[in-house]
């Protein structure tokens, strides 16, 4: 065999090759296109034609298998509403078993630890050695637990560590505020200042007899998301005087209600609830609102006004602290 015959023969075979590498890749495409058709419902005209313009098949067509409404079906309205919250500002009071523990666990530590090597840190009558058996005193008269303010105990004696402040004039000694507040004594609910240990929850009262107090609530705009209708619907009911904050923009709960009679159309309505806090301001009615009254509560005052098939909607969303 000459050069040239070898050089031909080379050609050849790389067509062919290139031939094969095509049929291949063709026929991988058509096996591909035919069956992604037939997992989507569709057909083709031709096996032959893999590569021809598909045709849907009514038959498995899932918008013509759906059923047209009739009237029977029920249409709803959909609204936002706004758990709108006041977070604890003071710590919360500790129950009667909390408190024993921690007493408990105060006298154990005291008893397994090593006695404190007062002459080596300390010289003997300084004030750095006042103040410790003062407060080793305090600890072993077993006292009520630093939450409580020393001065309203009901035996009337003054501790180590008072007697000390007493003669010392350059030492002020601090008082625990109070943490019943002044609108707390007058129960003024539509206060901030009030119940600091507890979570509050704006609340508002509608002009109608039945189901008149209910979170802020109104319907959903046209091409507005839940967390932009809530905005507005507070802006609208609480005026703009309140710096809030939405936490999320998936709704925390849900709540459906039928009308007592079909309204617009519409045989109930479905409230979508979105967490909301507050961080200064206050709420102020607007007029034309619908609402005539308003207030912060608790959860537990909050059950003692709504409806029992609302409060059965909205106790799960609600923190009990």
């Amino acid at each position: 065999m000459s050069v040239k015959d070898a050089c031909s023969c080379f050609r050849t075979t790389s067509r062919s090759h290139r031939a094969i590498k095509t049929n291949i890749l063709s026929s991988f495409s058509t096996s591909s296109i035919l069956h992604n058709h037939r997992v989507r419902g569709l057909t083709t005209e031709t096996v032959s034609d893999a590569r021809s313009e598909p045709v849907f098949d009514p038959d498995l067509d899932l918008k013509a298998s759906r059923k047209p409404r009739t009237k029977k079906d029920q249409y709803y309205k959909t609204s936002a509403g706004i758990v709108l919250c006041r977070s604890p500002i003071v710590t919360r009071e500790l129950s009667e078993f909390e408190k024993a523990f921690y007493a408990y666990q105060r006298h154990l530590k005291s008893r397994l630890s090593s006695p404190f090597p007062t002459d080596f840190y300390f010289t003997k009558g300084s004030l750095a050695s006042k103040r410790w058996l003062a407060g080793e005193e305090q600890r072993q008269r077993a006292t009520e637990l630093v939450s409580e303010p020393q001065l309203t105990r009901s035996t009337g004696e003054l501790t180590g560590q008072e007697r000390e402040l007493e003669n010392e004039d350059d030492i002020a000694a601090s008082v625990a505020v109070s943490r019943t507040t002044e609108a707390d004594q007058k129960n003024d609910n539509k206060s901030l200042n009030r119940k600091l240990d507890r979570t509050l929850f704006l609340l508002m009262k509608k002009e109608r007899a039945e189901n008149s107090w209910q979170f802020p609530q109104g319907p959903v705009g046209a091409g507005e998301a839940l967390h932009e209708s809530s905005s507005r619907v507070l802006a609208t009911l609480a005026g703009k005087n309140m710096k809030t904050w939405t936490v999320g923009r998936i709704p925390i709960g849900h709540l459906v209600y039928r009308f007592e009679a079909p309204q617009m159309g519409f045989e109930g309505n479905k409230v979508y609830f979105l967490k909301s806090r507050i961080f200064a301001g206050q709420c102020q009615l607007q007029k034309d609102s619908g609402v005539h009254d308003f207030g912060w509560f608790t959860k537990e005052e909050i059950k003692e006004r709504v409806a029992p098939e609302y409060w059965k909607a909205v106790q799960s969303i609600l923190p009990s602290q």
